[in-house]
């Protein structure tokens, strides 16, 4: 089918020396075949996706083979927010996956520029996401959001409660 999923994380290093592979990844299928189920990587320390290893890497596969690699920059201990586009064909192999860093304008898609990353046409799928830490001193994400428009992963959430009811008003 067609259509546009965003998601949006933000990750801090503990350190920035690049030493192992740390980062964010989307799945589809088992676990057991790790390395091939993996269908994005936003990675830091992680020399495999073709980015120094002091750099922020993507690595995006598409019907089982490793490609399409990008590079988001070098590594640093600030938080980074990162948002990621995928846009859905209902034609085969013309699925898009963009990918911003710390975008300048949290109200609109426009507003922020061209993507730090963006893929060629491929087939793109995933049913999990994970969090992947392999000799390295170890990172830090938070607010996870997933939604259909971009402001569903970069508006603050409401932590009000301002009829003292006990529930937030966002809920």
């Amino acid at each position: 089918s067609s259509g546009t999923v965003y998601y949006g994380v933000m990750i801090q290093l503990s350190d920035a020396t690049g030493d192992g592979y740390r980062g964010l990844e989307l799945h589809t299928g088992s676990f057991s075949d790790d390395g091939a189920n993996r269908r994005l990587q936003i990675v830091a320390g992680g020399g495999g996706t073709g980015a120094p290893t002091n750099h922020f890497g993507v690595r995006v596969n598409g019907n089982g083979a490793v490609g399409f690699i990008g590079d988001l920059g070098l590594i640093n201990t600030n938080v980074n927010f990162f948002i990621v586009k995928v846009s859905f064909s209902a034609t085969a192999g013309q699925d898009v996956v963009s990918i911003w860093r710390n975008p300048t304008n949290l109200s609109s898609e426009a507003g922020s520029g061209a993507a730090g990353f963006t893929s060629v046409p491929l087939d793109f799928a995933f049913d999990r996401v994970s969090f992947a830490c392999f000799s390295a001193t170890g990172y830090k994400a938070d607010e996870l959001r997933i939604g259909s428009a971009w402001t569903d992963v970069t508006t603050p959430v409401n932590n009000a409660d301002t009829d003292d009811d006990g529930l937030l008003d966002a809920y």
